[in-house]
């Protein structure tokens, strides 16, 4: 920020001109001096617009992230370990103050904008669409109910909790609650007062949601181990001792079982919770031009062959899950339930893969120019499609070497192969279909003359719009099963006995939530894509 004085020649320049000019760069004017005779002496008061002004800040609050994250990862990951004396009660601690001080910047956030609701926010149109507010919102339910579940076994479990086990648990659903508010709320908003503050307080939420999300998979692993009776469980024992804790009542009985269905929601819900916060932390200081985004709409045009097509997959999809959850109580039907899981999976992503394959195709022929504006929601989307697609290539692939090693010639195996290697072709072929649509500029209706020509569907659009649907709801229907469904993997005798136990279970525990996430940002990043076709 600076001042000077700034002498202007030309006699049919206003102030009022000159003030509209200027406050388009942001600039702020103070007359000091008016004269009509020879033009307008003023005093600039500069404020420079940046979309990133603080690099200091940035720097610090990354290296307070990485630290804390590190430090979290250690923990966790010790704590899972029977033999060294670092316990879940101390990563109950570190997760604790982790939130409650995320907690307090949320409340210090929501209180001092509450007291300046004269600043001028400005706001980001890409993030925190409602459909992402809205999954943000279910997810929230879903973790609210498990929080709850735990809490009452715990409580049954009197004798052999620590207390810390449910102030932790407590405290987490405080977290949840006002980090539900503030992120429907402030999601969009890019952060003008006490930005360094803000930097740092978005980072520290950063780390807590991810810290929450590596010890919600290392209680999914833990539980994995334990339902296989391996002694290096440690899964609700006894800090210190070999017994475990048991609440043998019939109440009990259900909150655990309600626990097991509930715990991808909560995986699920920190995920889209860190993206969110992310962009809010990468908008910080930004001063948007607010460019426009494309409304779209969503009505029918025509029979809607996707939407039914999706629909019948999400029907069938409801049935095999259901029958085969069934089937798995019984041991002599176990066999044929998991052939009838894979002949369907490889049926649903055979489909998958033609249809992102053809819409593939119409995106070269479409003639609407890249999308080349800085947009940090759609670059998250992007790395995130990149990123989270790796846990399920990893899957597939020790899956590949193990199956191909052995040469099995069961049936179960060879459809086991041919599950991972359409899995990795229609991770593939999804993730181009996706980035393409979303680096394409919106369709924008015709106006004028011809402007009815102009806003009727054409081939392109509607196939796009077909293909985009279908693929939204068997993402739907694979998300669904891939997080409530049987787990095919760990009953994969051939693939156990050849990684061993411990290993293969790692990898499934690695690559198996990114997938089921991998699911979900699909279908969020698919509602973009439908809606700028």
């Amino acid at each position: 920020m600076g001042n000077f004085n700034l002498y202007l020649n030309s006699p049919c320049t206003t102030s009022a001109d000159f003030t509209a000019f200027l406050s388009s760069l942001n600039l702020t004017l103070h007359i000091n001096s008016p004269s009509h005779n020879r033009g307008l002496t003023l005093d600039l008061d500069i404020r420079l617009p940046a979309v990133y002004t603080s690099t200091r800040a940035n720097l610090l609050s990354a290296v307070l992230a990485s630290n804390i994250g590190l430090l979290g990862i250690a923990l966790i990951s010790v704590g899972a370990i029977r033999r060294i004396p670092v316990g879940q009660n101390e990563v109950h601690l570190f997760l604790t103050i982790m939130m409650l001080l995320a907690l307090c910047w949320i409340l210090f956030y929501v209180s001092y904008i509450a007291r300046h609701k004269h600043i001028i926010i400005y706001r980001d149109t890409n993030a925190g669409p409602v459909w992402l507010r809205g999954g943000l919102l279910l997810f929230a339910g879903g973790s609210l109910l498990l929080h709850l579940f735990k809490i009452g076994y715990f409580i049954g479990s009197t004798g052999c909790q620590h207390p810390i086990t449910i102030i932790f648990f407590v405290t987490q659903i405080a977290f949840l609650l006002a980090q539900t508010y503030f992120l429907w709320v402030h999601c969009k908003t890019c952060v003008q007062l006490q930005q360094d503050i803000s930097r740092c307080g978005l980072s520290l939420l950063l780390t807590s949601n991810l810290m929450l999300w590596v010890s919600a998979v290392t209680d999914e692993f833990l539980h994995q181990t334990d339902s296989n009776d391996l002694p290096e469980s440690k899964f609700l024992t006894i800090e210190g001792n070999s017994t475990e804790c048991h609440c043998n009542s019939s109440i009990c009985h259900h909150l655990q079982l309600g626990s097991d269905y509930l715990y991808p929601f909560n995986i699920e819900y920190n995920l889209f919770a860190s993206t969110m916060v992310y962009v809010m932390w990468k908008n910080v200081g930004r001063f948007l031009d607010q460019f426009a985004q494309n409304k779209g709409n969503f009505y029918l045009h025509g029979f809607p062959i996707g939407l039914v097509l999706g629909l019948v997959g999400i029907l069938v999809g409801l049935v095999i899950f259901i029958i085969c959850e069934v089937k798995m109580t019984f041991n002599e039907w176990k066999i044929p339930a998991l052939i009838m899981y894979y002949i369907f999976n490889i049926v649903l992503l055979s489909l998958m893969s033609m249809v992102s394959l053809l819409g593939s195709f119409i995106y070269i022929l479409d003639k609407r120019s890249i999308d080349q504006r800085i947009n940090p929601t759609r670059n998250l989307e992007v790395n995130l499609l990149l990123g989270t697609e790796m846990g399920q290539f990893s899957v597939a692939y020790f899956s590949i070497v193990a199956l191909v090693s052995i040469r099995p010639h069961e049936p179960l195996a060879i459809l086991s192969l041919m599950f991972s290697l359409i899995t990795i072709i229609q991770h593939a072929l999804q993730s181009i279909f996706i980035i393409k649509g979303l680096y394409r500029q919106p369709h924008l209706p015709a106006v004028g003359p011809g402007h009815v020509q102009g806003n009727q569907l054409t081939w392109k659009r509607r196939f796009l719009k077909e293909i985009t649907s279908f693929l939204l709801l068997s993402n739907i229907i694979v998300w669904i099963i891939l997080a409530f469904g049987p787990r095919s993997q760990f009953t994969s005798g051939t693939v156990k006995e050849f990684y061993g136990f411990h290993l293969w279970v790692s990898i499934l525990n690695f690559g198996l939530p990114l997938g089921i996430f991998y699911r979900m940002h699909s279908v969020v990043s698919l509602f973009h894509v439908y809606q700028k076709a």
